[in-house]
């Protein structure tokens, strides 16, 4: 097992390097970002913006001197490097995008809605999710989702409507209970 695993790593190398420095570089744009939004009060997609080009610059570098051990400076490298980065990190930002926005609407709405209907965090957070997965691609399930978040509300209108009844009151309590904490 040892040996397959040995073998495995010492094919692999220019994967795992590559694999480490996105990762590492990953790590370090989240941090830039968490500093500039804590301590110098600017927007987190500006803030991330920023982290994403200093990321790029970290990324080259490295992949550069120790995936690729590359010393000479070929601008075709930087090209296809600039281009699949580009092309990534778009997809990054729209996705943080996305993310920000919809989280962001759920925390402002959350923060003003009455006590009694916390009770529909749950679905309105999976409507949430579901409608940011759309605005990005157009499942195949899109039916069966949608078939499947108006039972998940139906359920919980009639758990809500049903708080105050006598003989289900116990089960319900905890139900909402459960839902006010997501």
């Amino acid at each position: 097992m040892i040996e397959k695993l040995s073998t495995f790593v010492h094919t692999k190398k220019k994967f795992i390097t590559f694999c480490v420095g996105n990762h590492l570089v990953f790590w370090i744009e989240l941090l830039l970002t968490f500093l500039f939004v804590s301590f110098v009060g600017i927007s987190s997609l500006i803030a991330y913006g920023i982290a994403l080009v200093v990321g790029y610059v970290l990324l080259f570098s490295f992949h550069r001197s120790y995936t690729f051990k590359a010393l000479d400076a070929q601008k075709r490298r930087l090209v296809y490097f600039t281009f699949s980065t580009f092309l990534f990190y778009l997809i990054n930002w729209i996705l943080y995008s996305v993310l920000v926005t919809f989280f962001g609407i759920y925390y402002i709405l959350d923060g003003n809605v009455k006590e009694e209907l916390k009770i529909f965090r749950l679905p309105f957070l999976l409507t949430l999710v579901f409608l940011g997965y759309l605005f990005l691609v157009i499942p195949n399930e899109v039916i069966e989702i949608i078939i499947l978040l108006l039972i998940l509300w139906l359920i919980f209108i009639l758990i809500y409507l049903y708080r105050n009844n006598e003989k289900m009151k116990f089960a319900v309590k905890k139900i909402i209970g459960c839902c006010k904490r997501w």
